[in-house]
């Protein structure tokens, strides 16, 4: 048995993945006690503004991971796409050093009142080599390279530890900033080392392959970014119009609640390609079955996930007085979490099937909707910081029951009323109401039963993860292509 678990390179991965992330939840609690709600704020606006870079991709990795896998047995395309794609993020880091030479040339008012000068040089070369690695990390996952990866996303953490017992405050800032540029550009001596980028040559530079990387990558582009601009959004309006020491609380509320959701993320990164090639068929039934099958599994293991987290939250404050008022914040972002779970399977699908556009519009129109909503929060209703999360909940329920109704038209069984009762069977639906009512009534002491109705409703559900597990401990070729 030992030696069946030691040859699955997903377990491999996975046991890594959950080391790095138990040492990761202990490192951010570490963080944000050293740094205080003050600080703590002025780092997430820090991280705040490299996520904006970084969701300012084009689609190129995105695009590489999608045309790789869909011809993955052809050499020369392996060589094409790869060489292109570089090409294009070079001149993607270009554009980001201009921008940064600019503002230390004529300024830019908005962000001067930031105080973050110091930091800029630093946030230039971050953002620059992310797109890099963005390339470099999806031809590792799609070469199925399980044990590079799980170093790659373990670097940042490991040198997080290594700074985090040396400095506080505005030093620790400065230092953690560091420690992510040293991590990207160890990330990039991985890639090289491992012989995945093809020798560079200016003769596989083809205006063709660049337009297919970009005409494919412009919808993925729009897809991906404009939800994670959903969150993006949320985090602004909150940094904009709230105190420091506010979005410092936002700050670790969200990555608190967001680490849960961090163990299915790694799952999902390592199949994504083989469920993007099992999905790409055309045979409609075999999809409808398999997208069931997702859903059972991903979104009902998230559900648990975040019910049990959530019933935890209260012991991790009783060790963070600085943070006391934030469980109504880290209750309410979990919630959000999950309800943007139920599109996994269904967005998925529509990638497989170069729907893309339509992904693109549905994204466009749902980060549309959450500025709209964050606004009427922040400016009609003035609620307190803890709330303006929920106009992105409602934002993500939105976009689920658009995903499942555009879906289930392409698999050719759709219907509004079908859409609605998949987003949220009531199985799901019921423990979900009953741990927002709680949370926003501030009930913490009852948001056990939300846990103990969940289990009771879905103990056959429950049944057929644990035969998953199974088969994930037992199949040590369930992460191939």
């Amino acid at each position: 048995m030992i030696k069946k678990l030691l040859a699955n390179p997903i377990i491999i991965y996975l046991a890594s993945r959950y080391g790095t992330y138990a040492l990761q939840f202990i490192v951010s609690l570490i963080i944000a006690g050293k740094l205080g709600p003050y600080y703590m704020g002025l780092y997430g606006v820090v991280l705040l503004i490299l996520n904006y870079f970084a969701q300012f991709h084009l689609g190129i990795a995105n695009s590489l991971n999608i045309l790789l896998v869909h011809h993955k047995n052809e050499s020369e395309k392996y060589v094409d796409y790869v060489n292109n794609s570089l090409f294009l993020v070079s001149l993607l880091g270009g554009v980001i050093i201009s921008l940064f030479l600019y503002y230390w040339l004529f300024g830019i008012n908005s962000i001067q009142e930031l105080q973050i000068d110091e930091y800029l040089p630093y946030i230039c070369g971050i953002a620059v080599l992310e797109h890099f690695d963005g390339v470099f990390t999806n031809i590792l996952r799609v070469k199925n390279f399980v044990t590079q990866i799980s170093i790659i996303q373990s670097l940042n953490v490991l040198l997080n530890v290594s700074v985090v017992a040396f400095f506080d405050g505005r030093k620790l800032v400065l230092a953690l900033i560091i420690s992510l540029l040293v991590s990207n550009i160890l990330k990039a001596v991985i890639a090289v080392a491992c012989k995945i980028i093809p020798r560079v040559s200016f003769l596989y530079l083809s205006k063709n392959t660049q337009h297919e990387l970009l005409s494919k990558g412009f919808y993925l582009f729009i897809y991906n970014s404009c939800l994670m601009f959903v969150l993006i959004v949320v985090r602004t309006l909150i940094s904009s119009n709230y105190s420091l020491e506010q979005f410092g609380v936002f700050t670790f509320s969200f990555t608190i609640a967001n680490a849960v959701m961090l163990l299915l993320d790694s799952l999902a990164f390592i199949i994504f390609p083989k469920l993007i090639d099992m999905l790409s068929s055309i045979d409609m039934q075999q999809i409808k079955k398999s997208l069931g099958q997702i859903n059972d599994i991903y979104i009902s293991t998230a559900h648990l996930f975040i019910y049990i987290a959530m019933i935890l939250f209260p012991v991790l404050l009783m060790f963070m007085p600085q943070y006391e008022n934030s469980q109504t914040s880290m209750n309410l972002i979990a919630l959000t979490v999950l309800v943007s779970t139920n599109t996994f399977g269904y967005t998925s699908f529509l990638l497989a099937q170069n729907k893309e556009m339509n992904a693109a519009l549905l994204a466009f129109s749902t980060m549309v909707l959450s500025i709209v909503l964050g606004l009427v929060f922040v400016k009609l209703l003035k609620v307190e910081f803890h709330y303006v999360v929920i106009s992105t909940m409602i934002t993500y329920f939105v976009y689920s029951i658009a995903c499942m109704f555009v879906g289930e038209r392409i698999i050719g069984e759709f219907s509004l009323m079908k859409a609605l009762k998949n987003t949220f069977p009531v199985r799901l639906f019921l423990p979900f109401s009953i741990a927002l009512v709680f949370s926003i009534l501030k009930l913490n002491e009852l948001l056990f039963l939300s846990l103990v109705i969940y289990v009771i409703l879905n103990i056959s559900t429950l049944k057929s993860l644990l035969d998953f597990v199974k088969k994930l401990v037992t199949n040590p070729n369930i992460s191939n292509i």
